[in-house]
């Protein structure tokens, strides 16, 4: 099966990704389909988890896991998975800085017997547990793996060969306790825009993942090539972002003067096409603030003789008549203000004030997301500080009415403070040909699982 994808974020040597890289979604999605963890998640169980390595789990008391391990695990060559391994790596995972991680920091011991693993935590530790432990930050790492070696892996694919930027082959890991019917052999190809005009056409491709609002620009014609549109739910937030060294972050009134101007202008452009959005997390997902926020106080005065550097993605060209506006707004307050927009697909817009980014968080657990977005190279990473409080508590115990409000108070200080600026919410879409099953893709959150995958 032939996937488009960012190649141009992973590793530049001989390996595409570390364990634990998850600083970009495409690295992750990829650490997804190269490990797996004690549970995986499920959009279909009532609980929200089924079985990963353990078949089963309980929490005999409030600061105490226990997980069952399934029998007979192996590696990808053949070789047991031991629980020493296994209690190994969540040491090392409560060691790093995962942006998702939080109950796994008060990982006291990992005890083990028979086939039982046993979590001893500092304090009680609630379902969030759970959630962490599904993610691809806490995915079950061989030893080889740290060398950059991923022909050794516990999930459902491992890496058979990596063209830096232009090929990453992957093979079906035969010994992955999942199904046994996702497609042999992947082959990610580079996910340029030269390559974006082609796909469907002068390409041989099978998969792709694009945003919906592309079909604004002049890659738009994909969606009329492919012979088949998957469409996600709208959950994807698109926000702009302040760059930790840039002025705005320590000045309150010029940032949320800023936001006013930017929200005005930009949510008048894509009111036609997209939803507008003025939180940081969609309907439907639990965290969603009742009422809106209002900004802080502002002064349009507070931005006069500064000078303010927007870098947007091209994804972003069609929103270029309304970022002119904002340009515009500024310049008749005396700011110094200027626009560029930089290639396609995971090209670097760190190197301004603000840029565009886009957030799906999760739809049972609003504490992983705002970890996620105020983890060290998150969305909202400048304000870690002036969140610390609130974060210290997300961790904790079973999820009460405090922890909620501790939660909708920070959701409410990150709009009104403008640590980022909600604009909207989109979704994606996955295109394919009509060789590809895409039914098993939970639309919420169209994550790139090639195993959930299938040929017709």
């Amino acid at each position: 099966m032939r996937i488009a994808y960012s190649l141009n974020v992973l590793g530049p040597a001989d390996s595409p990704i570390r364990p634990g890289q998850t600083e970009f979604v495409p690295q992750y999605y990829l650490l997804e389909n190269l490990t797996v963890g004690l549970v995986q998640d499920d959009s279909t169980s009532p609980s929200g988890y089924a079985p990963g390595l353990a078949e089963s789990w309980k929490r005999p008391s409030p600061s105490v896991w226990t997980f069952h391990l399934r029998k007979g695990l192996l590696w990808s060559d053949g070789t047991e998975i031991l629980p020493e391994q296994i209690a190994e790596c969540l040491y090392r995972i409560r060691e790093g800085n995962g942006p998702h991680i939080g109950s796994l920091k008060l990982l006291k011991r990992v005890e083990f017997q028979d086939s039982t693993l046993r979590l001893s935590f500092g304090a009680p530790v609630g379902p969030g547990l759970l959630h962490e432990l599904s993610l691809a930050d806490a995915g079950i790492v061989h030893p080889k793996n740290f060398a950059g070696d991923w022909s050794v892996v516990s999930g459902p694919y491992k890496i058979l060969s990596y063209m830096p930027r232009r090929s990453l082959m992957l093979g079906k890991n035969k010994k992955f306790i999942g199904s046994e019917d996702f497609p042999e052999t992947v082959e990610l190809l580079p996910m340029s825009a030269e390559n974006l005009l082609g796909f469907f056409d002068t390409i041989d491709i099978d998969v792709i993942k694009v945003p919906m609002r592309v079909r604004a620009t002049h890659f738009g014609p994909i969606f009329e090539r492919a012979p088949q549109t998957y469409a996600g739910y709208p959950t994807e937030i698109h926000f702009l972002s302040f760059s930790s060294n840039s002025w705005l972050v320590e000045d309150l009134p010029a940032r949320t003067a800023f936001a006013k101007i930017s929200q005005r202008e930009l949510q008048a452009s894509v009111s036609g096409s997209f939803s507008t959005e003025d939180q940081f997390i969609p309907e439907g997902f639990r965290g969603r603030l009742p009422s809106k926020v209002e900004l802080s106080a502002s002064s349009e005065e507070a931005l006069r003789g500064k000078a303010i550097k927007i870098v947007l993605s091209d994804s972003y060209k069609g929103l270029e008549a309304a970022f002119s506006k904002i340009v515009a707004a500024l310049h008749a307050l005396g700011c110094n203000a200027e626009i560029r927009f930089v290639g396609y697909s995971g090209s670097s817009t760190a190197d301004g004030d603000v840029r565009m980014i886009s957030f799906i968080g999760n739809q049972r657990d609003p504490s992983g997301s705002w970890r996620f977005l105020f983890s060290e190279d998150g969305g909202l990473a400048p304000f870690r500080q002036r969140a610390a409080a609130h974060l210290n508590l997300l961790a904790l115990a079973q999820p009460n009415r405090e922890t909620r409000e501790t939660l909708d108070s920070l959701h409410r200080a990150a709009i009104a403070e403008a640590f980022g600026v909600p604009i909207f919410v989109d979704s994606s879409a996955i295109l394919a040909s009509d060789r590809v099953d895409l039914s098993r893709i939970n639309r919420f959150d169209m994550r790139m699982r090639f195993y959930e995958m299938r040929w017709r």
